[in-house]
């Protein structure tokens, strides 16, 4: 056998490995740019290094312009795969919370303190109190009252002449001082009666236990965790248009790059393509090796 006869395909394809290697490692390196003299070699940094500020650019329009859009991120955030997984996650929490036996305030009180707690508890009461008794007063109870009682008055007197003496003018004249006297005690005191009764409910339910209140939640009958979806779908869909708006997705992931150094983006880009780049080498083994047997063909 002549062995002079390989050696023309085996210079070729170790010189087309070689010169692919370099090529591919030239992508990254070097690292810095050299200078020899005071003047920069050429092809110093490596290409990658060199474009990084470019790149970045590239790369942040096209996740931001082309991966990140609304529709993507929306047919994601609500697939129905997805949402079925939340569904049952909640669901098995309020399962495993029904029986937790410590007191909610025992629980609230872990993450705030409890003086800051009953202040905010009593700023509450006050707020909700307000608005309540304010609600009431301008539903004119006084008014209310006078036009049950009239009302009750005429029902149990039909058929006597007692109906025909009290008209509505002489009943409401004798109604209106306790109409007056409802409307003022709404006024003097309905803040203070509503603020009792929402005090006693939020003694009763810090009193509750954790698995009390989730076992309520279980024995209603209502699919909490589909409605904690569904609001979840409503608040995907009204707001992650607004949401995207405020955030420069694009510009996000430029500043992420330009604040990696040339080793972190040589990792990142082997990372994602080190298998193509290897077989970029080899090819270049394989076309060299391929150009050394045309060659003998050719010297024939």
């Amino acid at each position: 056998m002549n062995w002079s006869l390989l050696a023309g395909p085996i210079i070729g394809a170790i010189i087309g490995y070689c010169t692919n290697y370099i090529a591919v490692k030239m992508l990254f390196r070097p690292l810095e740019p050299i200078y020899v003299f005071g003047k920069r070699l050429p092809f110093t940094p490596g290409i990658i290094p060199k474009s990084k500020d470019r790149i970045a650019v590239a790369v942040g329009n096209a996740v931001g312009g082309g991966l990140l859009t609304q529709e993507a991120l929306e047919k994601t955030l609500l697939a129905p795969e997805l949402k079925e997984k939340l569904r049952l996650r909640i669901n098995a929490v309020i399962r495993k919370e029904s029986q937790d036996e410590r007191l909610v305030r025992d629980v609230i009180t872990f993450y705030v303190d409890g003086d800051e707690f009953d202040g905010m508890l009593e700023k509450g009461e006050d707020k909700v109190a307000s608005v309540i008794a304010q609600k009431v007063i301008e539903m004119d109870i006084g008014r209310l009252v006078a036009d049950e009682a009239i009302k009750a008055i005429k029902e149990q007197s039909v058929g006597s002449i007692v109906t025909k003496l009290l008209s509505d003018e002489f009943l409401y004249t004798l109604i209106s001082p306790i109409s007056d006297k409802v409307d003022a005690m709404v006024k003097e005191r309905g803040v203070e009666l509503v603020k009792q009764k929402i005090h006693e409910e939020f003694q009763s339910f810090e009193e509750k236990t954790v698995g009390d209140l989730f076992t309520a939640i279980e024995k209603s009958g209502i699919d909490v965790g589909q409605s904690m979806v569904n609001a979840y779908e409503v608040f995907i869909k009204k707001r992650l248009e607004s949401i995207l708006k405020n955030i420069d997705i694009a510009q996000i992931v430029k500043d992420k790059m330009d604040s990696m150094d040339a080793g972190e983006v040589e990792e990142l880009a082997l990372s994602v393509m080190k298998k193509e780049l290897n077989a970029i080498v080899n090819l270049g083994a394989l076309i060299g090796f391929i150009l050394g047997c045309v060659n003998i063909f050719f010297n024939l």
